[in-house]
């Protein structure tokens, strides 16, 4: 199979770690994270390319896959991709349980109108709902948060999210997940007006 070229950066070669006889450790240590900085940020690029989500390993993967496995390209689908992936449906299950506690809301009891509420007047989230369209949109930006949350609540990639948060919380990377949150939703966005 062919090797592919995307162009810029991403396609330097990069040049492999040679522990020569007269390198220290220390030196062999800065090489080894030079390296490993070198393939972080053609990661990033890659991702980039494919639009993935920056850290989003699992839907690179499956780029990569589809690109050049013949089992993988399952044919080309017709019609827009959805805007409610389940990364942007994780995001807003985290967005939604964070506001129920900084409100005060009981967990036992499902999140009211209040939070939908606030959850939809958050800047992200605002922007989000006025430029999607399509399938569990209304015109009611809460009722559009509760729809989706209700179907985040069914699927098990709202615990990956909330232990992303809870991690992120936990290692002062917030604002960090903050924007990562603001970035997917972005390429959810842009994706769909291709």
């Amino acid at each position: 199979m062919a090797k592919k070229k995307l162009g810029g950066d991403i396609d330097e070669p990069l040049q492999p770690i040679v522990r020569g006889v007269l390198m220290s450790d220390a030196e062999y240590k800065q090489a080894v994270v030079i390296h490993t900085l070198l393939e972080n940020r053609k990661l990033r690029l890659l991702m980039q390319h494919y639009e993935v989500a920056i850290g989003d390993y699992r839907s690179l993967a499956f780029e990569l896959a589809r690109e050049f496995i013949v089992g993988f390209d399952g044919g080309k689908t017709r019609g827009r991709p959805p805007k409610w992936d389940m990364m942007a449906l994780g995001y807003l299950y985290v967005d939604v349980e964070r506001k129920r506690i900084e409100l005060g809301v009981d967990s036992r009891r499902t999140a009211p109108e209040k939070v939908y509420r606030a959850v939809a007047a958050m800047r992200r989230w605002k922007y989000f709902l006025e430029k999607a369209s399509g399938d569990g949109i209304t015109p009611d930006p809460s009722e559009a948060i509760r729809k989706a949350y209700q179907q985040a609540k069914k699927d098990n990639w709202r615990k990956i999210a909330w232990d992303a948060y809870l991690y992120s919380a936990e290692n002062d990377a917030l604002d960090e997940w903050e924007n990562e949150i603001s970035d997917h939703l972005k390429m959810q966005l842009d994706s769909t007006r291709k």
